[in-house]
């Protein structure tokens, strides 16, 4: 028993010792090439006059000096810092090395301020993290030691500050994780300047950046495919990679795509001859001088290799489709308008270019977009507009097959010039305009199969509209043209041309079953004659009167539609309009005598533009004498535009002025304030409201100061409310009126 209790006091002395030092702040203050181990090189100060002593699992590490550790052995910490702008190295001589951080209170328990940098030279070493725990880098990360890498595992989360670079070279491992536990946040870098190597999977902000720069014959793989996630902004730029086989071949998303140096070689996005896979850019894609980008290099089939870009395109260099794959798309998709700029052979092979972004937004030409001759290499009109308008560029389709262009509508078009190349006697389709929603399309039909190049352009105004004009016969022409120009060696003609018009906002058109196709030729228009269809004309006659093609078209230029004078024959002796309530009420009466029935559309419009039909009247000469009304109960918020088009049996037609009826959102229909000029101490003020309201009534002097103030309720109908205007002194005022809408009426008001 003695001996017992001489052994128990001081065992209890021992367990008291170790545990106040079993979690303690470590700091390293040992010489270049230190091992890890060395109690010597670690002190509980930073100054090292502290207390000395290897690490323990428990421990807190922090590294605020230049160092390089020798890691001889596999170790734990709770947590781990390299501050003060401090550059630290790990390396070893062999053997496989483990640091596990985390499981403490300290959190991250990994972190690399800004300014300090880790570099892992050593071979075989592996960063990890406890479960739980957290990492954040500031700083730089950089392995470059054989098979040297991080390790992000479940559980636990790394985060690549804005900022800061973690890199793989030399021959590193890779990183390994997953959109749950690696974070990339804008503006940090994420290098791989090694071989071969992969970005692993991570969440990764739009603003964060990938960097290949060290490829030589492989570039860095891509693991994380589109069904997990989006990397951020990805750099190639591997100035000696030589490879022109290596691929992706896999359904990756990345913010921008910037192919800035292929060196000899290709980045190459699929070479497979089955599988259809789609590379999405959420942003732009840029291809810069040199560089060469492939979309499919497979040597057969003809599956859809897709690239969709939503951004703005920027090409020069060279994005091509070697081999025999036949279904490269560059896909332009997205609901912002962007711009595309491109060398003139910066696009090749059998690329073909894709339309579809949200109906009205514009893919904008910086520079004439060219296709190659290729016959796969096609245009896809879906949804949207190629604008070439902008900066007076071309879209070219030297493909000369009829089924270069497909779609064309009021919903997908080519704004601008669109020049295409022929080399068949039939049908080639221009769909054009000068409008993001009408359509102007032209359809040339060669009347050989001579090697052809036609440019279209649709404009307005039309400059020669009221020239050259032949009374009975062409009295008028439209107010737009359609420029048809014809190149070549050896240029075949036309045998017929059509124009499209079903689709104008303001078609302007003559007597329809008299229009014809008409050409300027510099000093009068000629009439090509008309086979009308529906929204169409095309020619009948060569330029001498005979039938074509016998006669095909030889001349090319402007063309415009017109005939004789399209006015019906009546006296229009009022329209106008007025609100009454909800509603918009429109009267009119017209004299139409020399008619024997006339068709009135009442059309309206939120634009001045265009105009649909809400209401039609058929009438007789009797019933021409009386007025007609016509309310709207349901106008439209804002801006409402009246006209009526009077139609008679012939096809002819005129049209009213327009009538301007605004409806704000307001429930405020009209207001007043009594007496006018006021003598006394109150006025009254007297809304009309639509609805039940929260009014808000303000007297102003001449200087803008509000010297009176109240907020009440009106109900639907007429609302008289007493207003104090005491004992202001003479002189002018204004009764400000606000409902909660965001309505506002002013009133003059005179104090006496």
């Amino acid at each position: 028993m003695q001996m017992i209790s001489r052994i128990l006091p001081a065992l209890f002395f021992l367990i008291i010792s170790y545990s106040t030092t079993e979690a303690a702040t470590r700091y390293w203050v040992g010489p270049v090439g230190g091992i890890y181990s060395n109690p010597s090189n670690w002190n509980t100060l930073s100054n090292g006059t502290g207390t000395s002593g290897s690490p323990i699992s428990t421990d807190d590490i922090i590294i605020d000096r230049n160092a390089t550790l020798f890691i001889d052995g596999s170790y734990t910490c709770n947590s781990f810092l390299i501050t003060g702008l401090s550059r630290v190295y790990f390396t070893n001589s062999s053997g496989t090395r483990t640091l596990t951080i985390g499981g403490g209170a300290v959190s991250p328990a990994f972190r690399v301020d800004d300014g300090s940098e880790l570099d892992v030279t050593g071979t075989s070493i592996k960063l990890t993290l406890a479960f739980g725990s957290q990492a954040a880098i500031y700083g730089t990360i950089d392995f470059s030691g054989t098979s040297s890498y991080m390790e992000h595992p479940s559980g636990t989360t790394t985060t690549i500050k804005s900022g800061a670079v973690i890199r793989y070279g030399g021959a590193s491992g890779n990183g390994v994780a997953s959109p749950a536990t690696f974070f990339m946040e804008d503006q940090s870098t994420y290098e791989i300047y090694k071989n071969g190597g992969t970005f692993s999977s991570g969440t990764f902000a739009p603003g964060s950046e990938i960097y290949n720069s060290g490829a030589t014959t492989t570039p860095a793989i891509l693991l994380m495919t589109s069904l997990y996630g989006s990397y951020g902004i990805y750099h190639f730029e591997s100035p000696n990679y030589s490879a022109t086989t290596s691929a992706v071949n896999a359904n990756v998303t990345v913010q921008d795509l910037l192919i800035n140096n292929t060196g000899t070689g290709r980045w190459i996005f699929s070479t497979s001859p089955s599988s259809s896979y789609t590379l999405t850019i959420k942003g732009r894609l840029s291809v810069s001088p040199g560089a060469i980008f492939e979309i499919n290099k497979a040597a057969s089939g003809s599956q859809a290799t897709t690239v969709k870009i939503s951004g703005d395109v920027d090409i020069q260099g060279t994005v091509a489709a070697t081999g025999g794959n036949t279904g490269s798309v560059l896909e332009m998709t997205g609901t912002s308008d962007v711009f595309f700029s491109a060398v003139a052979s910066g696009i090749q092979n059998d690329v073909s270019l894709t339309v579809n972004k949200s109906p009205g937004i514009s893919v904008i030409g910086t520079d004439s977009i060219v296709l190659p001759a290729s016959a796969n290499s096609k245009l896809n009109l879906i949804s949207g507009v190629l604008d070439m308008n902008a900066y007076s560029t071309k879209l070219i389709i030297q493909n000369p097959s009829t089924t270069a262009i497909s779609g064309g509508s009021v919903r997908s078009h080519v704004l601008g010039t669109l020049k295409r190349f022929t080399n068949q006697a039939a049908d080639y389709s221009f769909p054009v305009s000068n409008s993001l929603d009408e359509l102007a399309k032209a359809v040339i039909r060669p009347a050989s199969s001579g090697a052809t190049a036609w440019e279209v352009t649709f404009n307005t105004p039309n400059p020669y509209g009221a020239s050259g004009l032949t009374p009975g016969q062409i009295d008028q022409v439209t107010d737009y043209y359609w420029l048809i120009n014809r190149m070549g060696s050896s240029p075949a003609n036309a045998s017929a041309i059509t124009l499209y018009y079903d689709s104008l906002a303001n078609p302007g058109l003559t007597i329809f079953n008299q229009l014809q196709m008409v050409y300027y030729n510099s000093a009068a228009w000629v009439g090509y004659g008309s086979v009308p269809g529906t929204g169409s004309i095309t020619n009948a006659l060569g330029t001498n009167g005979s039938a074509a093609p016998a006669n095909p078209i030889t001349t090319f230029g402007i063309f415009a539609l017109g005939g004789k004078a399209s006015i019906v024959p009546l006296t229009i002796e009022y329209f106008s309009g007025h609100r009454s309530g909800t509603k918009n009420e429109l009267l009119w009466k017209v004299n139409c005598t020399a008619a024997p029935s006339l068709t009135m559309i009442l059309e309206r419009s939120g634009d001045a533009r265009n105009f649909a039909a809400i209401h039609e009247e058929i009438a007789d000469a009797a019933r021409c004498l009386q007025s007609f009304t016509f309310s709207d109960i349901s106008p439209l918020l804002g801006k409402n535009f009246y006209r009526i088009v009077f139609r008679d049996a012939d096809g002819r037609c005129s049209y009213s002025q327009v009538v301007l009826l605004s409806r704000t959102s307001t429930n405020i229909v009209q207001a007043a304030v009594y007496p006018n000029p006021a003598m006394g101490k109150f006025v009254t003020a007297e809304i009309t409201s639509e609805n039940s309201n929260r009014v808000e009534i303000l007297l102003m002097d001449i200087l803008g100061r509000v010297v009176y103030r109240l907020a009440t309720n009106t109900v639907p109908g007429s609302n008289k409310i007493p207003v104090t205007i005491g004992d202001l002194p003479p002189g002018q005022y204004q009764m400000v009126i606000l409902d909660k809408e965001g309505g506002r009426m002013v009133l003059p008001l005179i104090r006496k």
